[in-house]
């Protein structure tokens, strides 16, 4: 059967209407842009906006108009609706079987009732296409398979059977002159829909069904009346800008020059022509709504009083189908008129090197203060805005479909050259010690470093604000080589808290710490090294080691310079506020606790009031337990008592044996009632002192630093 070779729709081709030109771009890092188009339009202008599909929503949610001069009036925005696919199908009368591809009959089936015209071998029909018959397939022949040469005579030969050709159908049409006529479809070379509604609906659905409807251009064109000068902006996703930077550094200075560049891309299907484009370093919020898709709301269906209706209801449906209130799909995202949905790119860049970080202190320090070693580093720069922009010198051509790297920033900015360890590691790496001198906030981004006349090495970096710093590690150093050693020398309580069945203990741990470096190049070298101190601390250097803070690590630095081919060592000492959990301590924790230094003396005595009561209690656990095993002897002993009284039976003995056992029994089963008196007596009382212990522990949170200690 031959395929359809002719379009189902005979559609007169508009021109496309002018678009309006784009004469501004701002780019931001949320993956959109926000466009604006300017020009003169006259009274009768077709004017539109391009954008695809699947950009239509955040037109429609963005849209403002920024000029209208000369008498220019907007009665508003034309576009074509946007449908899902199980909608489109519904509308077309095609399957609702959202998985199955749509095959040839079920174009034909769509077009039960509409007007075509038929063009095949024979001629022309036009008339009304009432109805299909079919699939038809041509007759099936069987062929032997040809003689083999090892074939006897009597030998029988296999058929082969001939697969079978494509169905064709037959079309009933009620033509013009009443008269139905009966057209076989491997005979049709074209069928036109003449009834335009109906053309329209399989247009409809020709473009939902599309795998590129997202990328399909839209034209959303604007209705203007007079003439004048016109400016409308709108945001729609666009690719994220990304930065990059190049540093030039020199080791005698500590000034360096800043180069940056942007990566722009044109993935539009339009040329930019003499654009202005703007970089917006920030992130205000946008997001996805769908708005140009139709919706629809249930409506209660009330039945009329007599209950009748105008059709049978099972004349060509099944109860399933009356009671459904989905069309094909189901739920999901295809309820709202959606293809699909994505999100810009984007990242943060990070460094190479995780200098360290360190929490807060999580239990109160019992009124005692340390320094903030983040006073060592200079303050952070601010902004009154929201936005830095970076506009581009002069405005761009760009191509459709490519992408351009504009220049940004040039300018000196503070840099060293420095050998940086990171916290408890050995190995150096070459860092360079970056502040942004800039009155501009640096976006994320690669930076690669450039020194004696050559290339040194690359990193990436986080934002970086003006006056903010960063130490950027870019490659090994092989030169330097550090010894690093850390000493407890005490630990001083401060305070002890109870929270939930717990106690938190802070505490003041003071510490020795010794570095060493070996600088065996021809050069001296300036540097830093990460240390192993909270930041809630007080750091004392040895008069020639100079601290530092980074705050993008929350890390202490100690930085010095060690000359060319020499050694130096430096000792620090540290105090810094810690803290530690004890679980459902025990006497052995709380005794080990209470002899700790430091502990104020209030809360050193409510944990000696709850040590005795743990030690009370233990000493009734074992008081019972002495006793639990004398129970156990006298029941051994009344076992044997009764079996004695048991051996004597009726024999004539003297009446004062018998007497003196059953006295015997009956002294010791009294004996036993006591004791086991007793036993619940210790435990109730051991139970009681444990409660009363863990009582006594919550009184330590009633204790407040400074507070007189009777």
């Amino acid at each position: 059967m031959p395929v359809l070779t002719t379009a189902l729709l005979a559609t007169v081709i508009a021109a496309e209407p002018a678009a309006l030109p784009l004469r501004k771009l701002r780019l931001y890092e949320t993956g959109v842009g926000y466009f604006e188009r300017r020009g003169n339009v006259g009274p009768r202008d077709d004017l539109a906006l391009p954008l695809p599909s699947s950009h239509l929503d955040d037109a429609l949610k963005s849209l403002v108009i920024l000029e209208a001069t000369g008498g220019v009036k907007i009665n508003g925005l034309d576009f074509g609706s946007s449908v899902s696919e199980s909608m489109a199908r519904a509308m077309a009368g095609l399957p609702q079987d959202g998985e199955e591809p749509l095959a040839y009959d079920d174009l034909l089936e769509s077009l039960k009732g509409s007007r075509v015209q038929v063009q095949s071998t024979t001629g022309k029909v036009s008339g009304r296409f009432i109805d299909l018959e079919g699939p038809f397939y041509a007759p099936v022949y069987a062929v032997a398979e040809p003689e083999r040469k090892d074939a006897g005579a009597g030998d029988d030969l296999p058929e082969r059977a001939e697969p079978r050709g494509e169905p064709h159908y037959t079309l009933i049409v009620l033509d013009d002159d009443d008269a139905l006529r009966r057209i076989k479809t491997d005979r049709v070379e074209a069928i036109r829909v003449l009834d335009r509604r109906t053309a329209e609906r399989l247009d409809v659905a020709a473009t939902a069904l599309s795998d590129q409807a997202a990328r399909q251009s839209t034209a959303l064109a604007v209705q203007a009346e007079s003439a004048g000068r016109l400016g409308l902006g709108y945001i729609s996703e666009a690719p994220v800008w990304r930065t990059t930077y190049r540093v030039v550094m020199e080791h005698d200075e500590l000034q360096g020059q800043l180069q940056a560049w942007a990566l722009v891309h044109n993935d539009t299907d339009e040329d930019w022509d003499g654009v202005t484009v703007e970089l917006a370093n920030g992130r205000p919020s946008s997001f996805l709504h769908p708005l140009a898709a139709p919706r629809y709301t249930e409506r209660e269906l009330v039945a009329p009083p007599d209950g009748l209706t105008t059709v049978p209801q099972l004349a060509n449906r099944t109860v399933d189908s009356l009671y459904g209130t989905e069309i094909g799909e189901g739920f999901g995202m295809g309820g709202l008129g959606l293809v699909g949905s994505g999100r810009g790119g984007g990242g943060t860049g990070h460094g190479m090197v995780r200098m360290g970080t360190y929490g807060s202190f999580g239990a109160d320090s019992g009124g005692v203060t340390l320094g903030d070693l983040a006073e060592l580093a200079k303050a952070a720069g601010s902004e009154s805005g929201a936005l830095f922009l970076y506009r581009v010198a002069d405005p761009i051509d760009l191509e459709a479909h490519h992408s351009a790297l504009l220049p940004i920033v040039q300018q000196r900015v503070e840099v060293e050259p420095i050998t940086f360890f990171a916290e408890d590691t050995y190995e150096g790496l070459s860092a360079a010690r970056l502040v942004n001198t800039t009155s501009q906030t640096l976006p994320p981004g690669t930076v690669s470093f450039f020194a004696d006349g050559g290339f040194v090495g690359e990193a990436m970096f986080d934002r970086l604000k003006p006056d903010e710093r960063r130490f950027v590690p870019y490659g090994f150093e092989l030169d330097v080589e550090l010894s690093r050693r850390r000493t407890t020398l005490g630990e001083e309580v401060t305070v002890l808290r109870w929270r939930d069945d717990k106690i938190v203990e802070s505490f003041v741990r003071e510490s020795e710490l010794v570095l060493k470096l070996d600088n065996r190049s021809g050069r001296g070298r300036r540097v830093y090294v990460a240390l192993d101190v909270s930041r809630r601390a007080d750091l004392i250097g040895d008069g020639v080691v100079e601290l530092d803070y980074d705050l993008a690590s929350d890390t202490a630095l100690a930085a010095t310079t060690v000359d060319a081919r020499s050694k130096v060592s430096h000792t620090l000492r540290a105090k810094e506020l810690h803290s530690r959990t004890h679980e459902d301590p025990q006497l052995e924790q709380l005794t080990e606790l209470s002899k700790r230094k430091g502990v104020p003396e209030p809360q050193r005595e409510i944990l000696q009031t709850s040590i005795d009561r743990i030690r009370r209690a233990a000493e009734l656990v074992e008081r019972a337990e002495d006793n639990g095993r004398v129970i156990e002897r006298l029941e051994r002993d009344l076992s044997r008592i009764r079996k004695d009284l048991a051996a004597l039976g009726d024999a004539r003995v003297r009446s004062a044996a018998r007497g003196k056992l059953t006295r015997e029994l009956l002294s010791k089963e009294s004996q036993i009632d006591t004791l086991r008196k007793k036993i619940d007596e210790d435990r109730a009382e051991a139970k009681q002192a444990r409660r009363r212990s863990k009582s006594n522990l919550e009184r330590l949170e009633d204790w407040t630093p400074g507070a007189p200690e009777s």
